[in-house]
């Protein structure tokens, strides 16, 4: 049984820790479910502490943790506690507003039966092949069928584009994948759209050296991925950002 300790987005200065079968180190910076009073909420693994300074027999199990998605890497949480140092705010609610909106939401991540595995339908497949007009719908089957399903619902729901998601869900071009399997290994990352592509093109264009960027882009567009895989390239040229 492990120690498992969380980041909610309540008020309250202060980490919860709860217990968890399944736990495992590479588990640290994913979303998990746990429950908080006589409700639910979805929070952040910060630590895995070898014990807890509560009792045993006090401390709940975690309902679900998010394995769909890949964790958020160390450098971020960093940024996260740094940010709630300075401010004087919880840690919690420093990550609440840095998560994607699906991801932040209660029920964006929760177990199976609320959150099925999704993948291309028959319908979806013939859509593909018909000469149809061009769509974003579309556009998201071809995706997946690029290897980013099966998902979860919820993380579908996170992306971006959630009209598509959505679009492609009425139309009943995904459905539920029978028989595929959770996987508990990372996911890869998405794909870089052009613009994020372009932005780390010129990042590494860059001679070595302190240099500063600023990303511009509306709410949902990626931004935290590109300052992601932007910071990576600059390290690996050994400069600085």
């Amino acid at each position: 049984m492990r120690i498992v300790r969380v980041a909610l987005p309540v008020p309250l200065p202060q980490l919860f820790d709860y217990q968890s079968e399944d736990a495992c180190d590479e588990d640290l910076g994913r979303c998990v479910r746990v429950p908080f009073g006589r409700t639910e909420k979805s929070g952040l693994i910060v630590a895995l502490p070898p014990v807890s300074d509560i009792d045993a027999a006090r401390l709940r199990q975690v309902r679900h943790i998010q394995r769909d998605v890949p964790p958020l890497p160390a450098d971020w949480l960093a940024l996260a506690a740094f940010a709630a140092r300075y401010y004087h705010a919880p840690l919690g609610e420093i990550i609440a507003l840095a998560l994607p909106p699906g991801l932040r939401r209660a029920d964006s991540v929760s177990g199976a039966d609320n959150d099925p595995l999704l993948t291309v339908s028959a319908l979806g497949h013939a859509a593909l092949a018909e000469s149809r007009r061009a769509s974003r719908a579309l556009a998201l089957l071809r995706q997946a069928l690029s290897g980013a399903l099966p998902a979860r619902l919820g993380v579908l729901r996170a992306l971006p584009d959630g009209a598509a998601v959505r679009d492609a869900l009425r139309r009943g071009w995904l459905e539920a994948a029978d028989g595929a399997e959770e996987s508990h290994a990372c996911v890869s990352a998405p794909a870089l759209t052009a613009g994020q592509a372009a932005a780390l093109a010129s990042i590494e264009a860059a001679p070595p050296g302190f240099c500063a960027w600023l990303l511009h882009g509306v709410t949902g567009s990626g931004k935290p991925r590109s300052t992601c895989a932007l910071r990576s390239a600059r390290l690996r040229q050994g400069g600085r950002c």
